[in-house]
């Protein structure tokens, strides 16, 4: 699992080609609460403008993530690990679109 740590009020986005089959399955796991976001490109534009946006997975809030076979359809997709508090986290991640 990749290790990282977000800095304040920062983000970090995983770009990903979901396979035909369309299904993908992630683990965020955090020292304290972030925000997930399953986007596609429309959403990940909204996500930029500050606008209001879909999500096709994750949560808000939470230590843990986690989601399994989770059906999105063939193409390109976001993942995004949100850090909305005033210090770092430290997050480990794994994103399996095979």
């Amino acid at each position: 699992m990749p290790v990282t740590s977000l800095d304040p009020n920062t983000h970090l986005k995983i770009r990903f080609r979901c396979p035909r089959s369309g299904k993908i399955s992630f683990v965020v796991e955090a020292e304290f609460a972030v925000n997930c976001y399953i986007l596609d490109e429309d959403g990940l534009k909204d996500y930029y403008a500050g606008r209001e946006f879909s999500s096709y997975g994750g949560y808000k809030h939470r230590r843990y993530h986690s989601r399994d076979n989770l059906d999105l359809g063939p193409g390109w997709w976001y993942l995004i690990i949100e850090n909305d508090s005033d210090y770092p986290i430290p997050i480990r991640y794994e994103l399996d679109a095979d």
